[in-house]
């Protein structure tokens, strides 16, 4: 019986071809297979230190908090809610783009495949292959894996901040304990630079993180806002996602603002009071 496809490389066809290209459709696969259960993981970390964080009485805003202090907890929250999002994304990307690259590139769009299923699964590594096939794709899951996994550590420094701020003025808390709490943050910020230098040596070849970022940027705007390939008008919901987004970005500056503006208020009239 004819199969339709074969998404696995027989074992006559990899030895036929050692050392040179090859379906590498079920390898890619496995990469994907391979971020997306760390991401799971790490979504389900910052989850839990959003909710135990938000709901406790360690990052609620109060009206004697200092102004740093202040801004420190809300960047914290924003940081946790920004690493959730994105490894849930890394999740679902990933698990689609398994389900694309099972395929094997052999889309039937008289059956009412997805016209982006069609591609060459033949190359010399499943990096390559994603790279020439699907570099959005192939950049979105790593960058957001490596940007989820940042935030969260970041967060979880702010925390030890905010601790950190919370047992000033209190004598019942040991001096060695503050000095405890401002360690463990700046170690957070270390496992930060080093991780983003481990990236940078390993795993980038664009040269930097940053740049990999940008690239990635130009590849969304191509892809969903102005598709060279597919007919005009663009595709509706990353357009509905634009202003949804922006609010949102509003209402986070609006948050800082608002706080800035308050103590403003507060310091006049404790000067002239």
């Amino acid at each position: 019986k004819n199969m339709r496809y074969h998404a696995r490389p027989t074992l006559v066809q990899l030895i036929s071809l050692r050392g040179g290209a090859s379906d590498m459709s079920f390898q890619a696969y496995d990469w994907t297979v391979n971020i997306g259960t760390p991401a799971t993981l790490v979504a389900g970390a910052a989850l839990a230190t959003l909710l135990e964080g938000g709901l406790s009485e360690g990052l609620r805003l109060r009206r004697d908090d200092k102004i740093w202090v202040r801004k420190a907890k809300k960047l914290c929250l924003l940081m946790l809610v920004l690493a959730f999002s994105t490894e849930i994304c890394v999740v679902f990307m990933s698990t689609v783009m398994g389900t694309v690259l099972l395929t094997g590139g052999r889309a039937d769009l008289s059956a009412g495949g997805s016209r982006w299923a069609a591609f060459d699964p033949v190359a010399d590594s499943p990096m390559g292959l994603l790279q020439r096939e699907m570099e959005f794709e192939y950049l979105a899951i790593g960058v957001g894996f490596v940007q989820g996994l940042l935030n969260w550590l970041v967060a979880i420094g702010l925390r030890f901040v905010v601790q950190r701020a919370a047992d000033d003025g209190r004598d019942d808390i040991d001096e060695e304990s503050r000095y405890l709490f401002l360690g463990m943050a700046l170690s957070t910020v270390a496992l930060v630079l080093f991780l983003l230098s481990f990236y940078n040596q390993h795993l980038d070849v664009r040269g930097n993180y940053f740049t990999t970022v940008s690239r990635l940027a130009v590849l969304f705007c191509h892809k969903y806002l102005t598709p060279h390939d597919l007919s005009w008008p663009p595709q509706p919901l990353p357009l509905l996602m634009l202003p949804v987004l922006a609010m949102a970005l509003y209402c986070f500056a609006q948050s800082f603002k608002c706080g800035a503006r308050r103590d403003h208020v507060r310091a006049d009239t404790g000067a002239s009071s």
